[in-house]
């Protein structure tokens, strides 16, 4: 996330890479709910104790949430039906997604950050315009702020809202093939 002040990457390659996160998301709906004076999203980060968590386990915690206070119950179960995979991922970076998730106004600098080769994949849940967890308009918000002379990507639209979600784009052979082309 801190790359600015320099030609620190030759070449990236992100799949599903939040920006802002201010439009609202399936994920950024529950976690900006109203919850005993303050959101639903970081009553459920200081739920987590652990040095990794999983989407699931973070789900899970919202869940919890979501019984004690049904106003944002049914977003809830559309976002956990998504998430029931074991991918970990670090507290840190998940505190960091729930706190950009919170924030409606939210500021991603990467102005002036040179990638010689800049490659984003993102999932687009039909007629929605995100993924679950990441809206596609922060893939323009990324490629309006790098300075690159090589970028490009991909959207995936479809109906089957288990291949282009957050967790189920890196799952798709045009994605893995995408990539392994990039890195070469």
């Amino acid at each position: 996330v801190d790359l600015e002040g320099g030609d620190v990457v030759e070449r990236f390659v992100g799949v599903g890479c939040p920006g802002e996160l201010n439009d609202e998301t399936f994920l950024s709906g529950v976690a900006r709910e109203e919850f005993d004076g303050g959101n639903a999203g970081d009553v459920a980060m200081g739920l987590i104790v652990d040095s990794h968590t999983t989407m699931r386990g973070y789900i899970g915690k919202l869940y919890l949430l979501g019984l004690l206070d049904k106003n944002f119950y049914g977003s809830l179960s559309g976002l956990a039906v998504m998430f029931s995979g074991d991918e970990k991922i670090s507290r840190n970076l998940m505190e960091y997604y729930n706190g950009l998730a919170v924030d409606e106004n939210s500021d991603f600098n990467l102005s002036g950050l040179k990638i010689e080769k800049l490659r984003l994949y993102y999932g687009n849940m039909l007629f929605l315009d995100h993924d679950g967890v990441v809206p596609v308009e922060d893939m323009d918000v990324i490629f309006n702020e790098v300075v690159s002379g090589n970028e490009g990507g991909e959207i995936s639209d479809g109906l089957n809202p288990f291949t282009v979600n957050h967790i189920g784009i890196k799952n798709k052979n045009s994605i893995k093939e995408a990539i392994m082309e990039d890195l070469a």
